[in-house]
């Protein structure tokens, strides 16, 4: 669900940057918006979790995944003002949200995904589970097109305005919603901790942690930076000069190799 939305941002660029005639830069603030309210709500959770332990840990990750989703499904809602009023800010706003929500889904939802089952094949699980986050990456720009921008997908989306964004991402909100009230209802274990919760930074202490740590930011970062550029670099003239609908296929195959090399992972990773 995650890797569908984020996937969007990707669509969501060359939209807003023939919309509200934007350069390159300006557009690409829809990613500075979503992957620094990632970075804010992160280094917020951090901070209290030295500070006073981890508060997933007092809530549970079930609750944790039902407050991100609530949270997802509120910037999704937010789409609607900001198409009805035509503001580009009132859109950087609502994805800042949905960032905030997505966020909270990823910090209850991976350690959550370690702990449901044997601790020897969690990373294992972990892979499956970012394996099918991908899929969502690989779909995105074909149903993500067809529902913004019509059934030629990219083809003449110049044309339609940003109405087109409010029933997609009003869909999305609901979805959101409903998935949380299911998570509320059905039978899964909290995983709460008992007793005081000891602060602190001991995972720091760990050196295949932060090694871990820095390869992860270097690498969201040149995949997010790929994703952003590649339908407009492809249609550029001095490029390829080709057609928005032929370049979001390859947005697909780029996501698509992804997908693959994480469904590999979660079956080499079972034996390490």
């Amino acid at each position: 669900m995650w890797g569908f939305i984020t996937c969007l941002n990707d669509l969501l660029i060359p939209k807003f940057k023939e919309d509200f005639s934007l350069n390159q830069f300006q557009a690409n603030l829809v990613q500075f918006a979503f992957f620094g309210a990632y970075f804010v709500i992160s280094l917020i959770y951090f901070l209290i979790s030295a500070s006073k332990g981890d508060p997933i840990n007092k809530i549970g990750y079930k609750n944790g995944l039902v407050l991100g989703l609530v949270i997802s499904g509120i910037g999704c809602f937010l789409f609607y003002p900001a198409a009805e009023y035509h503001l580009y800010s009132l859109f950087l706003g609502a994805l800042c949200v949905l960032a905030a929500g997505i966020t909270v889904i990823q910090i209850a939802a991976n350690p959550y995904v370690t702990i449901l089952g044997p601790e020897e094949s969690g990373s294992s699980r972990l892979n499956l589970a970012q394996g099918f986050c991908s899929l969502g990456y690989v779909i995105a720009p074909f149903i993500g097109g067809i529902l913004i921008f019509g059934s030629d997908v990219f083809k003449g989306a110049n044309k339609v305005g940003l109405d087109s964004l409010k029933m997609p991402y009003i869909s999305l909100g609901v979805l959101f919603i409903i998935i949380a009230v299911i998570f509320k209802m059905i039978s899964l274990p909290s995983f709460t901790q008992e007793g005081k919760v000891q602060p602190g930074v001991t995972a720091f202490k760990h050196k295949h942690f932060v090694w871990g740590w820095l390869a992860i930011f270097f690498y969201v970062g040149s995949e997010v930076t790929i994703g952003s550029i590649l339908i407009n670099y492809l249609k550029d003239p001095g490029v390829m000069g080709m057609e928005e609908a032929q370049s979001a296929k390859y947005l697909s195959f780029c996501w698509g190799g992804l997908m693959i090399g994480r469904l590999m992972g979660a079956i080499s990773l079972g034996d390490v």
